[in-house]
């Protein structure tokens, strides 16, 4: 009995002092995230090609993200464009938050798109 009280007590003091961070951001990255991937489809649909980081940045600053670099700021919200790629034949678009990332793909044969988010475990020791 006494081990499963010093267990607990351990276990208790490891994740108070450790700085958990369990928060889902995907909420916040789809008010970007989704009608990113919309304009994505459309300037496919008309262009046949991937934008360039320009392009990129326009789409971004049309949904209402101010760019500075590859960091969109979207009200209160702060939201890295971690990646932008063309692979085989699927264009992908990476937006993370903290311990949160959505990826958008895009199919270039079909033109639609899907998204998938997902929270990364972390523990931070020391903070």
């Amino acid at each position: 009995m006494k081990r499963w009280i010093y267990l607990i007590c351990l276990l208790g003091t490891v994740f108070s002092i450790s700085g958990c961070c369990w928060t889902d951001h995907s909420k916040e990255i789809k008010k970007i995230a989704v009608p990113m991937a919309k304009e994505l489809e459309h300037f496919y649909k008309k262009e046949k090609r991937f934008p360039t980081i320009k392009e990129r940045d326009k789409m971004l600053e049309k949904i209402g993200c101010r760019m500075d670099g590859d960091l969109c700021m979207y009200g209160v919200e702060k939201i890295d464009i971690v990646k932008s790629d063309e692979k085989y034949n699927t264009l992908d678009i990476w937006m993370q938050k903290e311990n949160t990332l959505c990826f958008i793909v895009m199919h270039k044969e079909e033109n639609q798109s899907t998204l998938w988010c997902r929270n990364k475990p972390c523990i931070k020791f020391g903070q």
